[in-house]
């Protein structure tokens, strides 16, 4: 089954940034690549863990927020060669 396109507004963005917020300050703590096109970052704060998943996929760009490790998982780029991991583990969003 392909996903299907949701039509997504402004008060679509409002809320996922809404949810987005309770991040705000928590720490990395893991970065992920469940495929070409996505990661995933586990974030602590607030007394639990939580995954920020994010999709670049050109016609369904998505993120959202869950408590499950994503699956299927691909090795990541060493650092050089792609995103710098380094730099994000460790780090707290703003």
């Amino acid at each position: 089954m392909s996903p299907s396109r949701i039509p997504f507004d402004s008060l679509c963005l409002a809320a996922a940034l809404a949810e987005a917020q309770a991040l705000v300050g928590g720490r990395v703590q893991k970065v992920v690549q469940p495929d070409p096109l996505s990661f995933a970052l586990e974030v602590y704060g607030a007394g639990q863990a939580q995954w920020l998943h994010v999709s670049c996929d050109p016609e369904f760009a998505r993120f959202w927020i869950g408590t499950d490790k994503p699956k299927g998982l691909i090795p990541l780029p060493q650092p050089g060669g792609g995103p710098r991991r380094p730099g994000i583990v460790g780090g707290r969003l703003t």
